[in-house]
Order: C-alpha cells, then structure tokens, then sequence
C-alpha cells in the first residue's frame, strides 16, 4: 500500500525511468547469473578433464620410467661379469666376519 502511494506520488520521467531500469536490471542480472552458473560448470568440467589427463600422462611417465629401471636391473642381474664379482666379495666379507 505505502508502495503505490509513492509511485502514485511519482512524475511520469520517474515512473518511466524506473520502468526501464526494472525492465532492463531483471533480465540483465537474470542472464548474467545464468551465464555465471553454465561458465562456472563449464570450467570444473574443463578441469576435471584436465587433471584426468594429466594423471594420464604422469602414469604414463613413471611406468615407462619404471620398466626401464627394471630392465636395467635385469641387464645388470643376468651379466655373468658383474655376478661373479659381486659373489666373490660378498664371500669374503662373511669369511672375514666370521673371523
């Protein structure tokens, strides 16, 4: 009730004024909380998609890194001129603290 009587207390620039400003604002801020919303689901999308790929590739990276490590270890487990060597000290340092 106290509304009406202020608009009815109104010139009509006012009334008109207040009318475009009304007719204009709503929509506008509707549309741009919509476009905040979408923009916002969009970028957690984006990086959801992301950082799975990433992930990706570091899993990637560190099994090749991995199965390299291990044929290295292989290479140096199955040559005989390694083994024997490494055999040979070992022998004498349990003989010595067996000493």
């Amino acid at each position: 009730m106290l509304m009406l009587k202020l608009i009815g207390q109104m010139n009509l620039q006012k009334k008109i004024t207040m009318l475009l400003v009304l007719t204009i604002f709503i929509p506008l801020t509707l549309f741009g909380y919509l476009f905040y919303q979408s923009s916002n689901q969009f970028v957690a999308d984006r990086t959801n998609q992301e950082t799975i790929q990433l992930l990706h590739l570091v899993n990637q990276n560190v099994n090749r890194l991995l199965n390299e490590y291990e044929a290295q270890l292989k290479s140096v487990y199955e040559n005989e001129d390694v083994i024997l060597p490494l055999s040979q000290i070992n022998r004498q340092s349990a003989l010595e603290e067996a000493m």
